[in-house]
């Protein structure tokens, strides 16, 4: 009964909401990269993973951080609710059309020339743009009027119908990477519609006021040129896939890039909650909450870590099936590398928070160089194994830049952060405290 309650009071609380929420996101991650895997093998995975990776690439560029600037707006002044989602979706009209466009163009010289019978769909699938974006956006304006339950259970109840939906034509027989690539479109874009219905009554009754849509638009565009430099950094390992692996192993890949997606929900969580709190503190609360959060994601992670490397071994050949096993040793690189990614998020979600961006910037853009100039002599030396190891580099390079910044970004030295520090020490005693507190209460 006590671990029943201690979970209890941690679901009370909105960094525990959204925990849950990120928690239920990464498991439909993992179930419905099973069920693919399983209908189509490791050289249609890796047909499915080529169709839906360049416009994701596309949507995350063109997107100019909208949803990330009416987190902001909105939660600085409710009142102007109806105005900044105007605004922001004439904006998102705008981006959806530019990326399409900017996708019909790009894709014959993105796909390899062995890679162009995918075309005809990968073309149909550009729809990922303006759906995403839309999701993007209304999901900002629920954050910024701090709904995190709703917006907890909005990703709670696409990600079990999405799940549905895949298992259910996995078992059928009819999955095709065409078909699954589909229902990850129509996954995507469900979420805009369910924060749309939850906002109607709030848009209805806030007054529609004169707002400058230039400086949300530039907003936006600082905080999002963060994201997408981080963004693109942690793909690019998948792009360096798509253009050097054959086939199948694009397909195994994918069972650890996934891993990616499913291990930094726990900082995932911790900051979204410092990004929507952070902005209005004075310096000494801004310090403290960007101290606990960065412990707090180091902590955790490690511990996630920990619990999965020697699972890791036995439930990828199991779970996915025999053909996969050639993704265990990089599964186990990218789980060490989410140790680093959690550190980076926190501090790049503090810096966004601030506006204060260059340094994230720059920071994504070493990573990326450096995963650019050792990807391919390490895939020639180690494989799959080396392609994982420069995703390992390149996240601890990112990571290793920001920590020289924070005096800058948060009036505060890195190596305050590091693990042998006094403060470090001290904030992870207070968390794991908190922690045991909770479990035994």
């Amino acid at each position: 009964m006590s671990v029943f309650h201690g979970l209890r009071a941690l679901g009370g609380t909105n960094s525990g909401v959204l925990l849950a929420a990120n928690l239920s996101t990464s498991a439909v991650g993992v179930l419905t990269g099973v069920a693919t895997a399983r209908a189509l093998g490791s050289v249609g995975r890796g047909e499915l993973a080529i169709l839906t990776y360049w416009p994701a690439l596309v949507a995350l560029l063109v997107n100019v951080g909208i949803g990330d600037a009416i987190t902001l707006h909105v939660a600085r002044k409710p009142q102007r609710l109806r105005s900044q989602v105007l605004v922001g979706g004439a904006v998102a009209v705008v981006c959806s059309g530019a990326g399409i466009f900017l996708g019909l163009i790009l894709l014959p010289y993105l796909l390899r020339s062995d890679q162009h019978y995918l075309l005809s769909i990968s073309y149909v699938y550009l729809l990922f743009i303006p759906g995403s974006i839309a999701s993007a956006l209304m999901s900002g304006a629920l954050l910024g009027l701090q709904k995190f339950r709703a917006l907890a259970a909005i990703r709670v109840t696409s990600g079990l119908l999405a799940t549905a939906a895949v298992v259910t034509v996995a078992l059928s027989g009819a999955g095709t990477p065409a078909v699954f690539a589909w229902l990850i479109l129509a996954s995507t874009t469900l979420p805009a519609v369910m924060c749309t219905v939850l906002l109607v009554s709030h848009l209805r009754n806030a007054p529609r006021m004169r707002i400058n849509a230039r400086t949300q638009v530039l907003d936006g565009a600082r905080i999002h040129g963060t994201r997408v430099a981080a963004a693109v950094a942690s793909a690019e390992d998948r792009a360096v896939a798509n253009w050097a692996l054959p086939q199948s192993s694009i397909g195994i890949y994918q069972i650890p890039a996934a891993l990616t997606y499913v291990l930094p929900v726990i900082p995932l969580a911790i900051s979204q909650l410092l990004f929507a709190r952070l902005r209005d503190s004075d310096l000494k609360a801004r310090q403290e909450m960007i101290t606990t959060s960065y412990v707090r994601a180091i902590l955790l992670s490690t511990i996630a870590a920990i619990v999965a490397i020697p699972l890791l071994p036995f439930v990828i050949p199991l779970v996915y099936g025999e053909v996969f096993s050639r993704a265990v040793g990089p599964a186990l690189i990218i789980t060490v590398s989410s140790v680093f990614s959690s550190g980076t998020m926190v501090l790049q979600s503090a810096a966004r928070a601030q506006l204060s961006v260059r340094p994230c910037i720059y920071a994504e853009i070493a990573a990326i160089v450096t995963v650019g100039g050792i990807s391919l002599p390490l895939i020639q030396l180690f494989g799959l194994n080396g392609l994982a190891l420069a995703y390992l580099i390149g996240r601890s390079t990112s990571l290793v830049w920001m920590l020289r910044n924070t005096q800058e970004l948060f009036g505060m030295p890195g190596m305050q952060l590091l693990p042998f520090s006094a403060n470090f020490r001290r904030a992870a005693r207070s968390e794991l405290r908190d922690v045991f507190s909770i479990i035994i209460s």
